[in-house]
């Protein structure tokens, strides 16, 4: 850098202004000539993205080992509903909020640790094999639900509640208006979800791909053909919505 500018200096000092004005202009005039051409070869490329290659995908699995899971066994989901549970009862004024609605359960278990504390609790999932029988003998009511269609009418519930179901809800919004409409006047409705899908693991494509983004770096086809040649749970690509931070925060902006 010390170089060049030493070199443009002594150049300055002997070339007269006009003719660096004058070459500074001849650039110009070839770089707005580019300019459509550059236009045309954007507005005609393909949208299809760029993936690398197998042998890249190959390489970059060895450098990235599987993390640890998001555990189902009856001890991780025992502690989650332990943690979370106690977490919603810590926002403000919990102790006047005795109705709530779970979007999105699956296995039940904040519910089950919400009745346990004396809440009433009404957990929704759109399959029930999820559903651990811990929380059904506690007392929770679980009902088949898509959380896109609540059918309850509105006002129902002085707390509604999502852990980690936003981002797989095909369209988010329709669900937050819903959760609004069942919600009393001074009721409180909490979100905790992600990760989102431009994130690192944000395929949630964690027990078949370790490798992050995987999902923009390969075609989908090739991530699969490559966990089932290891014999790997084959990647739902349908299983997150794809929306973006910035298009939640308009959302929520709006």
């Amino acid at each position: 850098m010390q170089l060049r500018n030493s070199v443009r200096s002594r150049l300055k000092s002997f070339i007269p202004g006009f003719v660096l004005r004058g070459v500074r202009n001849a650039q110009t005039m070839i770089r707005r000539r580019e300019l459509p051409e550059t236009k045309r070869i954007f507005e005609n490329a393909k949208l299809l993205p760029a993936y690398l290659a197998q042998r890249e995908l190959e390489l970059l699995e060895k450098r990235y080992p599987f993390r640890p899971g998001y555990g189902y066994d009856p001890r991780s989901t025992e502690r989650r509903g332990i943690v979370r549970a106690k977490e919603l009862l810590r926002l403000p004024r919990t102790s006047e909020r005795n109705s709530y609605l779970e979007l999105g359960c699956w296995d039940g278990m904040v519910c089950r640790h919400l009745q346990h504390a004396g809440k009433t609790t009404t957990a929704i999932d759109v399959r029930s094999d999820g559903f651990d029988e811990r929380a059904q003998r506690e007392g929770v009511k679980f009902i088949l639900m898509d959380a896109e269609h609540l059918q309850f009418p509105e006002e129902s519930f002085d707390f509604v509640f999502s852990y980690d179901s936003f981002e797989h809800f095909s369209r988010p919004d329709a669900v937050f208006h819903n959760a609004i409409k069942v919600l009393r006047k001074g009721g409180l409705l909490a979100l905790s979800f992600g990760p989102l899908y431009l994130s690192p693991y944000g395929q949630h494509a964690y027990r078949s791909i370790p490798v992050p983004y995987c999902h923009i770096l390969f075609p989908p086809s090739m991530l699969n053909d490559f966990a089932a040649a290891r014999g790997l749970t084959p990647i739902d690509f349908g299983h997150v919505n794809g929306w973006t931070l910035g298009r939640y925060r308009e959302f929520w902006d709006e």
